[in-house]
This record gives C-alpha cells, structure tokens and sequence, in this order.
C-alpha cells in the first residue's frame, strides 16, 4: 500500500483468489470500529491486468481470519461485462459460510464512489457517479459482528499468480473508527506464504562493477508485515556511486542463484536518504522503525499494533489482549542505528486505566529479533502506579532513567504488569520512547573523495564510531568543501556544546589555519578535542607539536605506559607492542618525540617519535607556542595517506587492536 499525503489517495496492491466462497484472499488496509458507521471511497483506477473480477473497494470485516464474517461494496474490473455490471454488494453472514451479492442495475466505471454502512448488525452497499446522490445495491443484510470490528479498502487481484493495484481517494469515515489519520495497517489475508528465501540488494557502476548487500534475514520472503531496509551507501565498496547505472533487488543468494522458487515480494519505496544524526537526550526509535509484537501473535485489534507504540503520536496506540495476566510489549530494530539507551518515557493511552502499565523490563540485543536478549534495567513505572490515575494521553514526569554504556541494534520492551488486571481486559500504551544516553561526537572534515567512489575517504571512521552508539554529525558542503572551513559564533557555539570534536586527517590545512584569529579560535574551543592531522598539528598551522616534519609509515605501536586506559583490553606482541595499523595504508606521523607541555602515551617502536600525545586544558602547548589548549587535547595518529586513484584520504586504517585504543583514547576525553 502506499499513501500520498498531498493527494490524501492510495494505491492499494493486491493477489489472491477471491473475495467469495467460504474463504477470501486479498490485501486488506484497515483500522479498527466500534459501533454503527459508514465508510465512502471513491475507486478512481481499478488498475492493469485481464481478470474481469478483479476488485476493489471498502469492507467491514469481523477479523483478519480468511473466513471471516464480513460485508463489501467493491467496484470490479467489469473488463469482459460479466462481472456485476462493474459494481458488486457481497457479503458473507457466518464465518466459514457461504457468500452471496448484488450487482449494479447499471453499467458502472472508475471514477466511482462507494459507501458501507453499518448500523448494529445490519449492513448496506451504495455507488455513486460524484459522492452526492447515493444508489443502494440490494436490501439491507444483517451480518452478527461483534465489536470491536475492522474496516478499510480491501482489494483482491481474482487471480493468485498476479498482483492488481487499484486507486482510492476521498476515503472518510464516520463512526468510532480509531486511530486517526490515514489508513496505515496493511494485511494479507489468506494469501499463501513465499518460500524462504534471503533478499539482496546490489549497486551497478557505469564500468559494471557491483556490489552487494545481504539483508541479515535469510528467510525475508516470509516477512508478513511492511518491513523497511537501510543500507549505508558505504557498504556498497568498490563501486563508483556517483556513476550508478543500474539498482538490483532479488531473491536468492547472487552469487549462487537456484531456478525453482516461487512468490511474490512487493516492493513499496526505494529512495536514497540522508543518515539520522542523534542526539543526547532525544528519543533513537521513530515511525518507519521495525517494529514486533511481544508475543507476536496478533493478539490486539487490527487498528492497535505493535508499531503504533512507536509512530510518534499520543493518539494511537498499541493494545495487546495477552497483557491482562502475561507480559507483553514490543521490539524495535532502530534503523539510526546502534544506539546506547539510558532513559525511558510511557505515555497514556486514551482510555481504561486499569490497563495502564506500571513495571517495565528494557532489553537489547545485537542479533536480531530472535535474541539473544541482555537485560538493561527493569523496575516501576512510578506515575502510571500511583494512587490517583495517569491523565489520559500524558507522558510520565518521574525520570526513568538507568546507567548503560553498550550500544545495541535492537531492544525489547517488555510491560510486566497492569495497573488493574481484575479490571482490565489487556494492556495499552500510546507511546515508547527510548532516550539516548550517547555522547555528541563532531567530525571535522572536508570529505575529500580522493579514491573516488562518491563517499567521503573518511566515511568509515564515522560509521565505525556510530557502530559503537556514539551520535556522530558529519557535515559538510560537498565532496572536498567542509562545513566547518569558516567559523562564525554560531559554529563555535555547536562545537564547544559537543561532548567530542574530531578532527579528521581528511582535510586541507591551510583551510583551519588561514591567519592567527582562525587558529585561536580552534585552540579555544572547550569541548575535548581529537586531532587526527598531521598537517594541521605542526607548528606553522595550530602550534600543537614544534616541528613541520611529517613521514609516511606503517610501524608498530609502542605503547609509554602498557597498563595506562588508552591500552585497557589491548593485545601486545611478545616485545610489548600493538600492530595497530592496517598494512598498505599508510599514515602521516609526526616527525618528533617531545609533545611539549603534553604527556606521549604511544610512539612509533623504530623511531621513538609520538603516535599518541594528550594535552590537559589551559596549557601552552608547548614553550612558546602562543596557542593555549581551551580543553582537553589529544593528537591520534589515524587515517590514510592518500594515493590518488587507489588509496583514499584519511580512510580507517586501524587494526582491530588499533580500534581498540582509539575506542579507548576516546573514552578517555569523555570522561
């Protein structure tokens, strides 16, 4: 399904055999009703293809089971005119019973209008030629729903090997009919499964070189719900992404494919997006997230799902039957990315206290939905448990918030008690939010594409430390343009308001040092800094380091002190040392052994000179310098040399062990 907002229209694809017998396939958008109403669509594409009884239009249903009680005004494809004169009435009055209708006297076509009423039991099909002046089809039948109900666009393709995608705008409805806003719950309804099968996605350059990337469930075909994939550009290595001929998505494995599967995979949206950059403090989940049910066996209303608990609105909500006596609750793979959760906020739902929640399990996991889970905290949700009720709609204001210092893909929020269970008949929440605890990291760089393949060189670093939780904002103006070449007050205010600023090797340095004013205004920002240029540490740019002379190596690591934190969980070779970086890339290291004011924590083993050098705040850097460090300093030796087609500009080029004391230095300057 997909909705246009501008348009309010949608564009509802279906399969399936029938709407009819004892047994219904098709594809069913709907929301949940309570009591009489009426629904109004108007079909205005009844969409490609040759089944004549191919349909579309609204339905008020009992359940999402495929025999399902149910009443439907579609409008029919009509392409041979044997099918209702291309309007058709159907119902069926039990479930698993038969199904019965009455056609349109005339001869109708999209665009056309048609309405469902209900009023109790008793049901009734219009059409209309301009939403005005109604024509009813048949009598009224009486149909023995029990509420809550479903109600919605059903469309069936009439032909289970071919999908049809049929049109609708001007859809409304009167009634109890929850949630507001458009209608988003999507099903297949009696539709066969696929066969298992992973999906893959693969880039084409102009030169034929691809790349490809493997969605991390090797069953996706059989994913029932709407599902979003994000791929970071970056993973698509080796292809030229600013010369993309061709996107592929398939089934199978590419590089083994086998001829014999069958099924049908729908694919919504495909758009390039730019990355998410967190905050501290601010929720990580938003709409769009993939969301699971906790037990995930459609135990709520069809309008109340697991998702809604995440959509960023107070006026949804999730309901789960299973949460008057179980815990229950939701999943969510974050697709910013792993993040690092310290805090949590529940908001009310719209009525029925008794099924507030009020204790709370967070779990995370880096694996996937299946687990396994590591439990982050647990306890009450003091607000929701007092003796006066939680107002309706309201988020809590006692801080749930607890210590958490691992970064995870995926958490589980499990509500482990109801406020009422006597009362209750369920448990409802309209709102989760999972509030991030990361730190604000900005990465200075002019993104320089040196190899080239359309990505900043430098983009691993920043997907390597958003790996590991951290909120990373890289910014820039284009490839080879920083966003942080000129400072005015309102950057210097950002980067001393970040916990973390790092300085990237891929940069020009005569750009950060073009007179005195801009070098003191660097020097003085307070917040920690990491320096990973060598070009830009010398003592004719910022003045960290008195020399100007820079060689290319790849030597080992020696650390100065091997108990020290820069070298916590860091493995050394037989001599003490730390094959920290990735042959054939080479680094530019500094040619000089004295930091100055500063202390060496690592050097080169076969020159002496430093590798790793801190810097406390309000030193001279060193004796005569003239540049005073505003906070907190550490120079890095990290990133490549370029070699220009072939080796980027201050491309990752650390070891696993050299990760490992970067991770650590970093660690360090945000203590």
């Amino acid at each position: 399904m997909v909705y246009d907002e501008a348009a309010d229209s949608y564009d509802v694809t279906g399969g399936g055999a029938d709407i009819w017998g004892n047994s219904d396939q098709f594809q069913y958008v709907y929301k949940t009703l309570t009591g009489d109403a009426t629904m109004v669509a108007r079909v205005t594409a009844i969409g490609a293809g040759t089944n004549t009884w191919a349909k579309g239009g609204v339905m008020i249903r009992q359940s999402l089971s495929a025999d399902s009680m149910h009443a439907y005004m579609p409008m029919t494809a009509n392409s041979d005119g044997s099918a209702g004169n291309g309007a058709s009435f159907q119902r069926r009055l039990a479930t698993a019973g038969s199904s019965s209708n009455s056609d349109s006297g005339a001869v109708v076509a999209p665009p056309y209008w048609v309405k469902i009423e209900r009023v109790g039991n008793d049901f009734s099909g219009y059409i209309s030629a301009d939403g005005q002046t109604w024509t009813q089809l048949g009598s009224v039948v009486t149909v023995p729903m029990a509420d809550p109900v479903l109600i919605g666009l059903a469309v069936t393709s009439h032909d289970a090997a071919t999908l049809r995608t049929i049109s609708f705008d001007n859809v409304s409805t009167t009634g109890n009919v929850t949630p507001d806003g458009p209608f988003m719950a999507t099903d297949d309804i009696g539709l066969a499964s696929n066969d298992p099968q992973p999906i893959y996605a693969a880039v084409e350059d102009a030169a034929g070189n691809v790349a490809s990337v493997a969605f991390d469930d090797p069953a996706a075909t059989q994913i029932t719900q709407p599902w979003t994939w994000k791929i970071p550009l970056s993973a698509f290595a080796g292809v030229d992404l600013k010369n993309v001929a061709t996107l592929h998505v398939g089934v199978g494995d590419l590089l083994n494919p086998v001829a014999g599967g069958s099924g049908v995979l729908t694919l919504n949206k495909v758009q390039v997006v730019r990355p998410v950059v967190l905050t501290k403090g601010a929720d990580v989940t938003a709409p769009g997230d993939n969301v699971l049910g906790v037990p995930n066996n459609g135990n709520w209303p069809g309008a109340e799902y697991p998702a809604l608990a995440i959509d960023n609105k107070t006026s949804t909500k999730f309901l789960h039957f299973n949460g008057k006596t179980d815990p229950v609750g939701v999943q969510v793979q974050v697709l910013a990315g792993p993040t690092i959760v310290t805090g949590l906020t529940f908001t009310t739902a719209n009525d029925a206290v008794e099924r507030d929640p009020v204790a709370f399990e967070l779990s995370g996991s880096n694996d996937g939905f299946d687990g396994p889970w590591t439990l982050i905290a647990s306890g009450d949700i003091v607000d929701f448990a007092g003796a006066t009720p939680w107002p309706r709609f309201t988020k809590n204001t006692t801080p749930i918030t607890f210590e958490n210092k691992v970064a995870y893909k995926f958490y589980q929020v499990m509500f482990t008690a109801v406020r009422d269970p006597a009362a209750a008949n369920s448990m409802q929440i309209a709102e989760v939010e999972l509030l991030n605890g990361a730190p604000n990291v900005i990465w200075v760089s002019d993104a320089y594409d040196d190899k080239p393949d359309g990505v900043p060189d430098d983009q691993g670093w920043v997907d390597f430390l958003k790996a590991q939780g951290y909120n990373v904002d890289y910014q820039y103006v284009g490839l080879g343009n920083g966003y942080w070449r000129t400072l005015d007050q309102a950057k210097l205010d950002a980067l001393s308001a970040a916990d973390l600023v790092i300085v990237s090797r891929n940069s020009d340095s005569g750009q950060y040092a073009s007179n005195a004013a801009e070098v003191t205004q660097w020097n003085s920002v307070q917040s920690p800094l990491m320096l990973m240029s060598s070009h830009i540490i010398r003592n004719s740019r910022w003045k960290w380091l008195n020399t100007a002379t820079i060689n290319s190596a790849v030597p080992l690591m020696k650390p100065v002190d091997p108990a020290g934190p820069a070298f916590t969980g860091v493995t050394l070779d037989a001599d003490g040392l730390v094959d920290a970086m990735v042959p054939g890339l080479d680094a530019s290291l500094m040619g000089i052994a004295d930091a100055g004011n500063g202390t060496v924590l690592a050097t080169r083993a076969d020159t002496g000179d430093l590798w790793i050098a801190q810097w406390d705040a309000g030193v001279e850097f060193y004796a005569g310098a003239g540049q005073t460090a505003g906070g907190p300093r550490v120079f890095f030796t990290g990133g490549s040399q370029e070699v220009v087609p072939t080796i980027g500009r201050g491309e990752i080029n650390l070891t696993d062990s050299g990760k490992a004391v970067f991770l650590n230095v970093v660690d360090m300057l945000l203590q």
